[in-house]
Parts: C-alpha cells; structure tokens; sequence
C-alpha cells in the first residue's frame, strides 16, 4: 500500500504490516516464547521425566530455547542434559528422523546451543560430526551414511543446510561457500520442476542426478498436503545469512532464497503445515512481514494450546520448543523492521520550530552574524617577516598541516615567498643532478682503474671438446662463456681447410674414374678391331 498523504499514516513497505500491528504482534510473539520456555523446562529438566523418556528427540532444541528466553543457567543445565547423548547415537531414538536420515539435524541443535554458550569443546565435537556428512568434492550434505567415496553416496537438500548452518556457526568460511553454492545448483536444477511440475526434488546421486521418487522426505510438492516445508524453508533462512556475509557469491545466495520462498508461497496448505515454523522465520528475515506473520499467527496459537494443555508426549515437546525458536526468531525480525521504520519515518518528518515572530528571528540572525564577524576580527592579525618564517618552519616540519592550519596562517603564503620556494627547489634540483653525475665518473674511473684480466689462449684440446659440445648442442652461445666464444675464428680456419681437402679428394676421384672409363673404351675398341680382322680373314680363306 502506498503512504497516506495526510500526517499520522504509517509507512508501509512492500509485503509489510504498518508498523503499529508490527510491534503488537512482537509483544505476542514474545509473551508465547517465555510460556513456551517455562512448558519446555518443566519436562526437560524434570530428572524423573528425562530418565522416563532417555532420548535426545526430547532434549535436545530445549536449550537453545531456553537461552533465547533469558534463562541463561537453565539453558546450559539443559545442555549438560542434552550432551550426554551426542555420543550415543540415534539407532535407538523414537524420532524415525532423527534416528533414520538426519542424525546431524539434533547435531546442529546442540552445536548452534553451544556455539551461543562458548561451550567450544561440545560444539566442536557435533560440528565435527556433521563435517562427517559433507562431501568433500561437491560439498553437499549426505544422508543415511557418511561419506565414504566420490561416486557412492546420496545427497539432500536439507543436510546441505545444515551443512552450511554449522559452518557459518563455526566460521569455517570454505565449507559454508561450498554448501551454499550446492544449495544454488540444486535450485537451479529444479527450474524446470518448480515452473512446470510445481515440484521440488530434495535429493540427487553422481549417476543419475535429481532423484525422481515420491515420499515426505524425497520431494516437496506444491498442490499436496502433510508436505515438509521445513525442508525448503530452512535452506532459505540459511541461503538469506549467507547472503549477508561478505562472500564472492551472496548476491547468487540471495536471488537463490527469493526463488525458494516465492515457491514455497505457492503452496496451497502452508499456513496450516506443522512444519511450516521455519518458513515463517526465512520470511521475516526476507523483510515478508506479511507471510511471516500470515504462518506465526497459526503458529502461536498452536503454542498457546500446547502450553495450556501442558503435554508430556516428547514429540509435543521437541515441536514446540522447535516452534518457539523459530517464533523468536520472527520476533527478533519484526523488532528490528519496526525499529528501522521509526528511525526512517523520524528522518523524513520535518523539524517543527516554536512560534516566533519573524522580527524577531530576523534581529537574532543578525546579531549572531556580527558577533561572528567581531570574533573573526579579534582574531585576524598582521603577522610580520618573522611570524611567517616560524610558521614556514613548522610546516616544513610537518606541525600544523593544511586542513589544520587556520585561515590567516594560509594566507601568508604571498608571491615573495613562493619565489623563494621556487628558488630553492631549482637549486635543489641542479645539486641532485651535479652529484648523480659525479657518481657516475666515479663509477667510469673504478671500471677503468681495475686490470683487465688475462685471457688463457685455448690449447687444442680445449678446441677439440668445445667442437664436440657444439655438435651434441651441448653449451649453446647464450650460455657459453666469454672466452669460448672467441675460439670460433681458428675452427673457422679449419673448418675450410677441410673442407678444400674433402674437395681435391673428389676431384682426383672423379679424375681416375674417368681415366680408367677410357682405358676401358679403348680397350673395347681394340677388341672389337680385332674381331672384324679376324672375320675378314676367314671369309678370305
């Protein structure tokens, strides 16, 4: 709604609540949490109750509530109660959730409880165990076993949330960017379900990808009932604290969580879900007061109830102390938008004054105008030759710099002295130039005045082994030394001695071929004469 024209309207921002409903709804909200609080602690630490029930499912949000409520020494007696069981496991716990699929869920309980009450020692010990879960590759959340291989495992959408919780808990900065990244991957793979099927798949493998089967804990399907919302909703409260830091990508984080609330609105049975508590929380972090408080109303009174009944069950218990964590996390929410929207409406309203007569207000202006302008003469002075020099002095000496200095003091700097200044900046100038070439003569004169060294004439072994490194490309000319270099000339020499030998050898071969090719023909040629003598001889006869 847009703002009213005439005065005492409130402000409204898009998705918001005006500001009076906002900070009546806060007090609700935190009257519930406190009688939440007292239900949960009268169970929780009831010695006969725990060891009635001996599961970490009934134990283990309560002492996070507890501190969210102020009740600091209940809080952490309600730790020690809950860290008795990290190390024990869930095979055996009543909570299929906890027991089956997500044991790091009551993990991150105690470790985000912990983390708030520096006990360091317990909530390295849970985030430890969650970091079993992570894959150390692609950084998702695994359920059903650890990680144990890059191919073999199954990854969840809401693990990976968890992933990152506890790691921006324990400021493990590489993990949380890792699992927030995954988040995005996995919401960018289902673009297509969430537009065309209105569905949300929460888990993939390395071969097949997205899992395509149906099941509470496998999909999130918008025109159904009894669906998991805090399967979506927490990964965007978690996407929304990662969009705050200062990592490369919070921008991504952040269009990544509008996309995941904007599809869990969608749903048409969210307002009445159980699991929805969260959803409210990611809203009201995304400044959606509407939504926010459209889910914490159905939320409260929920509370109400369950509070007023006083309920023993452990599974009434654990979901309201989960409820009410959530519900304080609305109202921490809702205070803050409520207090940023005074300090922005005190802003914009105008500065009334008291009713003067505009004489009068006139007469006070100018009375203070000349006290100013008597103060300033008072004050202004004609500094003589002396007073300008100590003042050069003590800017030259760095004391009394220029955003520092007075306005008479920066006005004493006339033409004669910048003249000066000038001067004395030329001679400094040609002094550095004088010395930097006396520098340099003297640098001449030491290369001059050392001997030369004496070159050592190579013999001809030393020619013989330097060929042979050449011909195996061994000592290239870069590399070679100074004096190396200089035997090139004599092996020049040889080189075309050899070379006119190797010639005057061809020639006196070619020279004898050819000789002995006609001794040869000649030879042929007698023959042949003798041959016709002796036919003619015979034909004769």
């Amino acid at each position: 709604m847009a703002d009213g024209s005439s005065g005492g309207a409130a402000r409204r921002d898009a998705g918001s609540k005006p500001i009076s409903e906002l900070a009546c709804h806060s007090t609700s909200y935190s009257n519930i949490v406190s009688a939440t609080a007292d239900y949960v602690a009268r169970h929780v630490l009831n010695k006969e109750g725990v060891a009635q029930h001996d599961d970490l499912a009934f134990c283990v949000k309560a002492p996070l509530l507890l501190f969210e409520a102020n009740r600091t020494q209940d809080a952490q007696a309600a730790l020690h109660v809950a860290a008795q069981y990290v190390e024990q496991g869930f095979a055996n716990s009543r909570a299929k959730v906890y027991g089956h699929d997500y044991p790091h869920c009551d993990w991150l309980w105690i470790c985000w409880a912990a983390t708030r009450m520096s006990e360091e020692d317990l909530a390295d010990r849970c985030f430890k165990k969650i970091c079993g879960f992570q894959h150390q590759l692609t950084h998702s959340g695994l359920v059903r076993k650890p990680f144990r291989g890059l191919f073999d495992f199954e990854a969840d959408f809401f693990v990976t949330a968890i992933c990152a919780k506890g790691a921006l808990l324990r400021n493990d900065v590489a993990r949380a960017e890792g699992a927030g990244d995954a988040l995005t991957r996995a919401i960018d793979a289902n673009r297509t379900n969430m537009s065309k099927r209105q569905r949300f798949n929460l888990r993939w493998r390395w071969h097949d990808g997205l899992v395509e089967e149906e099941g509470p804990t496998h999909c999130v399907l918008q025109a159904s009932r009894g669906q998991l919302h805090s399967m979506l909703g927490f990964p965007a409260l978690v996407l929304l604290e990662l969009s705050r830091t200062e990592l490369a990508r919070a921008s991504t984080y952040a269009i990544a969580a509008a996309d995941l609330l904007h599809f869990i609105k969608g749903n048409r049975d969210l307002q009445n879900s159980s699991e929805a508590y969260v959803v409210a929380a990611a809203a009201a972090a995304a400044n959606d007061s509407s939504l926010a408080m459209q889910v914490a109303d159905k939320l409260a009174s929920q509370l109400r109830e369950s509070a007023s009944v006083d309920a023993k069950a452990w599974d009434v218990i654990d979901d309201a102390a989960e409820a009410a964590v959530w519900l304080c996390h609305v109202n921490h929410s809702l205070a803050g938008c409520v207090s940023g929207e005074k300090k922005r409406k005190a802003k914009h309203t105008p500065t009334t004054q008291l009713p003067e007569d505009e004489g009068s207000l006139v007469a006070a202006r100018k009375r203070k105008n000349d006290e100013e302008e008597l103060e300033e003469t008072k004050k202004h002075k004609q500094f003589g030759v002396a007073d300008r020099k100590t003042l050069k002095k003590q800017m030259r000496s760095g004391e009394g710099h220029v955003p520092w200095m007075p306005k008479e003091a920066k006005e004493l700097q006339n033409p004669e002295e910048k003249q000066e200044e000038k001067k004395q900046e030329e001679k400094k100038h040609k002094e550095e130039q004088s010395e930097m070439k006396k520098r340099k003569k003297r640098k001449v004169a030491a290369k001059g005045a050392e001997e030369p060294k004496q070159r050592k004439e190579p013999s001809m072994a030393d020619r013989e082994t330097l060929e042979k490194h050449k011909s195996s490309r061994e000592g290239q000319a870069p590399c070679m030394p100074k004096d190396s270099k200089q035997l090139r000339k004599p092996e020049k020499k040889q080189n075309q001695k050899q070379k006119e030998e190797q010639a005057e050898k061809k020639k006196r071969k070619l020279a004898a071929k050819g000789a002995k090719e006609m001794d040869n023909a000649d030879s042929e040629l007698t023959m042949k004469r003798q041959k016709k003598r002796k036919r003619k001889n015979v034909d004769d006869e």
